[in-house]
C-alpha cells in the first residue's frame, strides 16, 4: 500500500506544480511542448485545460494517496486517464508521422510510464483495496 500511496503522491505532485506553471506563464509552459496560444481565448482555453483539468487532477491523486479508501480509484484514474494521453499522442504520430517529433515521443514515453506504474500501483494493492464489482455498495465511488 506504501508504494501505491507513494505512486499516487509523486504523480499528484508532478501534475499540480505543472498545472502551477500554466497558470503563472501559460505561454512558456505549454509553449515548451511547441503548443501556441495566440489568443487571449487560446490562453484561457490553456490555463483551463492544461492548467485547472490537469491541476485537479494531480489534487485528486494526492487526495487518494491520504484517503486510503480512494487509492485504488486514483490509480486508476492514472491508468485510463495518462493511458489515454500516451494512446492519443500515440495515434497521432502514426496518423501524421509529422507529430513524431521529439517532444512528442518523450511526451508519450513520459505518460506511458506513468501509466505502468498505475498499474504496477494497482498490482499491489491489498485485494480487499482493489476496486472490484463484488466489494463496492451501491452508489459509492
Amino acid at each position: 500500500m506504501k508504494i501505491s500511496k507513494g505512486i499516487l503522491w509523486v504523480t499528484g505532485l508532478i501534475l499540480v506544480v505543472y498545472a502551477i506553471g500554466v497558470f503563472v506563464n501559460p505561454a512558456q509552459t505549454i509553449g515548451a511542448s511547441g503548443v501556441q496560444l495566440p489568443t487571449p481565448d487560446a490562453v484561457a482555453d490553456g490555463r483551463a485545460t492544461y492548467g485547472g483539468f490537469v491541476g485537479g487532477v494531480g489534487l485528486f491523486l494526492i487526495f487518494s494517496a491520504i484517503n486510503s479508501t480512494r487509492v485504488g480509484a486514483g490509480l486508476w484514474l492514472m491508468v485510463f486517464g495518462l493511458g489515454g494521453f500516451a494512446v492519443g499522442r500515440t495515434l497521432a504520430v502514426l496518423i501524421d508521422s509529422a507529430a513524431a517529433t521529439s517532444q512528442t515521443l518523450r511526451l508519450v514515453v513520459f505518460e506511458a510510464v506513468l501509466t505502468a506504474l498505475g498499474v504496477i500501483g494497482l498490482w499491489l494493492l491489498p485485494k480487499a483495496q482493489a476496486p472490484t464489482t463484488s466489494n463496492r455498495s451501491a452508489g459509492a465511488i
